[in-house]
């Protein structure tokens, strides 16, 4: 997933320079190379990758809320379908299937913007919680220097950090999938998407960090 990020970084770089320098140019058309390249090496990495997104389903987790479940449950399906029609995507560009790749891939991007729109909503309830549980702990006597209750709002502390970057995160692949979904009349800019992916990017990139230092990052913030 690191390698993938990067790689996905090194993309959106690529699309901010083929939108922002004159169309024809050298810069412009060696930019295009490398984000087709890329673009495609990807794709092949993400093959079977809805399978995992499968046999999270049967890991026991905590529920936070059934709104949360819910919203979870949602865009655990809409990356899972995303998933698959990429897959379709590749097999159809590789001639495996007789179809349109352009077709599945516009269906893929609609899965993967629902996703994010899903993510979003169930982040902010989580963090909606997370604060009330923070209050909670706040309002309770002597809740910071008992080491328990400082330790506990230090843990609170740092899950809204963590999900707050997710939404941040999420935020920026939305109008990324919208554009590729081809949903709006016209394309947006590629020099937006492109700074949009790179942040998304550069976000999962520290989210697969080592916990330490994140953790570290987290208490100092």
């Amino acid at each position: 997933n690191g390698r993938d990020k990067l790689l996905r970084a090194v993309q959106y770089a690529a699309r901010v320079v083929r939108g922002g320098w004159p169309a024809g140019s050298a810069a412009a058309q060696l930019a295009a190379a490398v984000e087709r390249t890329l673009s495609a090496a990807r794709q092949t990495f993400r093959l079977l990758k809805w399978l995992n997104v499968l046999a999270k389903q049967f890991t026991p987790v905590v529920s936070a809320s059934p709104v949360v479940d819910v919203l979870d449950a949602a865009a655990d399906i809409c990356i899972m379908l995303f998933f698959v029609f990429d897959n379709l995507s590749w097999l159809a560009k590789a001639t495996v299937i007789k179809s349109s790749g352009a077709g599945y891939m516009r269906r893929a991007a609609r899965f993967w913007f629902a996703h994010t729109v899903f993510n979003v909503l169930s982040q902010l309830v989580n963090i909606y919680l997370v604060q009330l549980k923070r209050e909670a702990l706040l309002r309770s006597k002597d809740a910071r220097s008992a080491p328990d209750n400082a330790e506990e709002l230090r843990r609170l502390r740092r899950s809204q950090f963590v999900r707050g970057l997710e939404i941040v995160r999420s935020s920026c692949d939305t109008p990324v999938s919208y554009s590729l979904a081809q949903l709006p009349s016209h394309q947006l800019s590629p020099v937006f998407t492109g700074v949009l992916g790179v942040v998304s990017s550069v976000i999962g990139v520290y989210q697969q960090w080592p916990q330490r230092i994140k953790s570290h990052t987290a208490v100092t913030s």
